[in-house]
């Protein structure tokens, strides 16, 4: 395992499994969408928190990092393994409440968002973010608040998010 794992500490076990189909048809309930995330480790980070926050299903846009990588693989503890993954090229928003974590002009407050299902939680690139996207219409940027700092990284802000709709949807 050591000649194998990138990492300083391998495990001791590996596992082999072969992945099922993309999902195809309708989106579900609850969906995080990841657009350029390019390290691994944050995509990781954000298919952790969607899972424990109740999201059923991640859309991996382009300029998105393998989930599979090893990275992000440690950074989701296995929740890559609990969302069906759906890769695509381009936005189609459907009927659901669609909303782009950026904290530029023209957004809303968290606050003041419906975060009620279907519910799609978009982020952006690390570095930056929508800033120059065409966001379809039906598409809405959210803002979370925040003091003394520029912006949230991609992966907390995404946490945030998560957690937000998982409290106000309890």
């Amino acid at each position: 395992m050591r000649d194998l794992a990138d990492a300083g500490s391998p495990p001791d076990h590996a596992l082999l499994m072969e992945l099922g189909p993309e999902p195809a048809g309708p989106l579900a309930a609850r969906v995080i969408g990841a657009w350029g995330i390019q390290d691994p480790g944050n995509l990781g980070a954000i298919l952790r928190s969607a899972a424990a926050f109740g999201f059923q299903e991640a859309l991996l846009g382009p300029g998105c990092a393998d989930p599979f990588h090893p990275k992000a693989l440690r950074g989701s503890m296995g929740a890559v393994f609990l969302l069906p993954l759906r890769r695509v090229e381009t936005l189609a928003p459907d009927a659901g409440h669609w909303f782009a974590l950026d904290g530029g002009p023209g957004s809303i407050p968290m606050a003041e968002a419906d975060l009620s299902e279907p519910l799609r939680l978009l982020v952006g690139n690390e570095g930056h973010g929508w800033q120059g996207v065409d966001l379809p219409g039906g598409v809405q940027r959210l803002a979370i608040p925040i003091q003394g700092v520029e912006s949230l990284n991609a992966a907390v802000a995404a946490g945030i998010a998560c957690f937000e709709t998982a409290r106000r949807n309890a």
